[in-house]
Formats: structure tokens, sequence, C-alpha cells
């Protein structure tokens, strides 16, 4: 592993808190931060990985729990499951530096490309990983397919690649975000976006290398339980419309 002497000096203006969510990862846990505090150490960035445990029934929450010991890791941990996305939304509010990066602990991103998310950095902008190629299965790469264009239908949203967990964004504007909770329990990242637009905050997409799960199979998105997922979440948008209808309706009161 790179330590912060041998790397870059680290900058303090570009402290990274990184969320990256977890359940039943035992597996892979240790190596995936250890990759990304090393990508954080090589950038010379302060990274600090915010470690969402989600009621995981395996040794997932004691490794955590372990490597925080003597690592820069803050472990926000639940007994029970309460689904992907509360799950990145608790972590977002546990936050407290300038800059918030988010990823999934599966091990499908490298932490190298870091490093491109950080060089396009804006204070008013969301910066998207674009996953090139995806590699998924046909079925979740279908879903997401299907959920894009009712995204569009609904919404009048699109982008190159709006499920993608792998962002950059200034840390004030994920905890705004987060600051309601999510409508969607798994598809998070399609909610966060038209939160983020109805914001007026906008996004530069980049694309970014992506991979096979580094172990395991994914827990939620198994081909059975893919078309009521979809379901959900298709009803889900359509009840964002008056959620964020009445937050755009704040905000503006806000600014008078």
């Amino acid at each position: 592993m790179t330590t912060r002497a041998e790397g870059a000096d680290p900058d303090p203006a570009i402290a990274v808190d990184l969320i990256m969510p977890f359940h039943n990862e035992a597996e892979a846990v240790t190596g995936v931060i250890s990759d990304w505090l090393s990508a954080g150490d090589a950038l010379g960035v302060l990274l600090r990985v915010v470690a969402c445990e989600d009621g995981s029934t395996d040794e997932t929450r004691l490794i955590l729990e372990t490597l925080a010991l003597d690592r820069p890791v803050l472990v926000v941990s639940s007994e029970e499951r309460k689904g992907y996305s509360q799950a990145v939304v608790d972590g977002m509010r546990a936050t407290t530096a300038p800059w918030v990066a988010t990823v999934d602990g599966d091990g499908q991103f490298f932490p190298e490309d870091l490093r491109l998310l950080v060089e396009l950095r804006s204070a008013d902008k969301v910066i998207i990983g674009v996953r090139s190629p995806r590699q998924d299965s046909f079925a979740r790469k279908l879903m997401s397919d299907v959920m894009a264009i009712a995204c569009w239908a609904v919404h009048r949203l699109r982008l190159a690649d709006m499920s993608s967990p792998f962002n950059l964004m200034p840390g004030d504007v994920a905890r705004e975000i987060a600051s309601v909770d999510p409508h969607l329990p798994q598809g998070y990242w399609w909610e966060f976006h038209i939160r983020r637009n109805k914001l007026g905050v906008g996004v530069v997409e980049v694309p970014v290398r992506h991979r096979d799960r580094s172990t395991g199979e994914t827990r939620v998105y198994l081909p059975k339980r893919i078309v009521p997922i979809a379901l959900i979440h298709m009803k889900g948008l359509w009840r964002l419309r008056s959620a964020v209808a009445d937050t755009a309706s704040l905000n503006r009161a806000r600014q008078r």
C-alpha cells in the first residue's frame, strides 16, 4: 500500500469523503477499501472512506470496525437492512469534507480513475463516472434502459449513465440532497439526479473503466427480482414528481 509519505503531498483543499455502501461483502471489503485509500494517497487528496454497512449477516461489519481502528474509515452501520438508497443517504449525512465522492463497494470501478473526477471537480457540478463499457448482466442493463425511458417520460431528464454510483460533488450539494429520505429503495442514483436537476446543479460526464465484481454475486439484482424492482422504481419515479415539485417550491420561497 502506498503511504502518504510515498505519494503526493496531501492537499487539504481536496479533502474527500468517499461514500461506499456494503452489504455482505466480507470477502472483498478489506481489499477494496485498501485500494481506494492507496489511490487517494497517490493522488494527494485527504481521502476518508465512509463505509455504509447495511445490515450484513456475514463478517462485513466486524471487518469494517477493525479497519476503522487505524485507517481513515468511518463506519455508518445498522443492525437491520434498510436498503441501498437509505444506506447511501445516511452516509452522505455523516460526511463533513468539502468534497464527497461515491462508489459501490463491490470492486467494479478502478480506484485510479478517481483522478479523472477530481481533475474535473467544480463548485456547482456533479462529476459522473460513465461506465465505459458497463460490465453488468443483460438483465441489469435492460432495467437501466427501461428506467432511462421512464425518467425521460416523467421528468424530462436524460444522462449517459444516470445509475452510475461513481460520482464526485461538492459536500454541501451532497448533504442538501441527502437531507430528504429517498423514495426509491434501491435505485438511488435516479432519484439523486432528479433532485440534483431540480436544485439547478449541473453535471459533467467522464468515461471511466468498469469490470466484473471482484468477488461473489449481487444480492439485490437477481434475475427473478429484476421485474419487481423495476416496477417499484417506476412507480417511485412517478411519485417523485410531486416530491421534487414541493422541494422546488420551498427553494424558491427561501430565495425570496
